[in-house]
């Protein structure tokens, strides 16, 4: 079996959804800017890419029609290139890191790009119509639960008070703050119809409190009273408009072309919970990829869990003792926001950067997501 390497990852930057910098700009042209940002930063001629996947979780409108072919000859990035766009909901970027690694692995292809898209602005949630929220026989039998009161059951479950969930939503806009000052180099420009796109990350806020914080109203008041609904806009991931990309190349084919490899892809793990508890799938994932590479917690130095709520993140930093200097040290989805099929290379392209600061050698990527699945990714720096 061969080996697949990350050459490296970048990303556009986050822009709220209805109303930031990439509103009117289509789900194709951030992808297609992610893409070419990409090869021009590793130098790759982009002929010699075999297949592209596309993490996508809304592929309907904008994003249907198999986004990742269209957009690799509507954009010239991988002309001669198959593409496969794919939905593992929240995890659907690290679905994309998968399938590149997997094509590599197996030696259905030498060079991959994999990548993440969603324009919530053009194509909003729940815009597919899927059987699981519009059909209420599908939802009953399969508990199609809103997310947020999956988190508000995990949090009253674990019994984590509102302070300690913003207290982790504090911590992620003051880190995203902090990182904004030591900009990455993996943030590439986005170009459309009209021409560039200036734009940062519009989530992070500066001058948050704990004071401002109680403030807030809980999303959702159920039946059993307000004790029970803990979760607030700020301990909510935001929704954003993004695109990220990734290369994914055989070592040796990496070595031939020059190409710096900055990470292995030691492995994959999927977690599936029972869909009534679906935010905790994180736990078993990570301590899967952990068993696999004989692994301690405390022997990762870079945890990049999304914030799909606080709770889910407090309860893998509780279950699996993580440190909390160790988690989403640049700041998380509570801040920075969540781009769905985006947001796992968006997590790969977080990781190199924390490598490029020392705090390797070992990156976990994980994400839950709808109907109890989750995803994990282990990344492992070379020097």
């Amino acid at each position: 079996m061969k080996e697949p390497v990350l050459v490296d990852a970048v990303r556009t930057a986050r822009t709220r959804a209805t109303k930031g910098a990439f509103r009117d700009v289509r789900a194709i042209d951030l992808l297609v800017s992610a893409a070419r940002g990409l090869l021009d930063r590793v130098s790759l001629d982009e002929n010699l890419i075999d297949d592209v996947v596309v993490g996508c979780a809304t592929q309907v409108g904008d994003q249907g029609a198999n986004l990742a072919k269209v957009a690799a000859v509507y954009g010239g990035f991988a002309p001669r290139a198959s593409g496969v766009t794919v939905n593992r909901f929240c995890a659907s970027g690290l679905e994309a890191l998968h399938q590149a690694a997997a094509a590599v692995a197996f030696g259905s292809a030498e060079c991959v790009l994999a990548a993440g898209v969603e324009s919530l602005s053009r194509v909003p949630l729940l815009a597919d119509r899927g059987a699981w929220f519009e059909d209420p026989d599908v939802a009953a039998r399969a508990f199609g639960l809103p997310l947020v009161a999956a988190a508000d059951a995990l949090a009253t479950q674990e019994k984590f008070e509102r302070d300690e969930l913003e207290a982790l939503a504090l911590a992620s806009h003051e880190r995203a703050v902090a990182a904004a000052k030591d900009p990455s180099s993996r943030l590439v420009p986005v170009h459309a119809r009209g021409g560039r796109v200036e734009a940062h990350d519009e989530g992070p806020r500066s001058g948050l409190t704990a004071a401002k914080l109680r403030d807030l109203v809980p999303l959702r008041m159920n039946e059993e009273g307000p004790a029970h609904a803990r979760h607030t806009v700020a301990t909510s991931p935001g929704l954003v408009d993004a695109a990220a990309a990734a290369l994914v190349c055989e070592r040796s084919f990496a070595e031939r072309h020059g190409l710096r490899i900055r990470a292995r892809i030691r492995g994959v793990s999927h977690g599936v919970v029972d869909p009534r508890v679906m935010l905790t799938g994180m736990v078993p994932a990570v301590e899967k990829l952990l068993a696999q590479a004989a692994l301690a917690p405390r022997a990762v130095g870079v945890y990049e869990l999304n914030e799909s709520f606080a709770a889910p993140v407090l309860h893998a930093m509780r279950v699996l003792c993580m440190e909390h200097a160790r988690v989403n040290a640049r700041g998380g989805a509570m801040a920075l926001g969540h781009a769905l099929g985006a947001t796992g290379v968006v997590l790969a392209s977080t990781a190199l950067d924390r490598f490029d600061r020392g705090e390797g050698p070992h990156a976990i990527l994980a994400i839950p997501g709808g109907a109890g699945l989750a995803m994990a990714v282990h990344l492992e720096a070379v020097a």
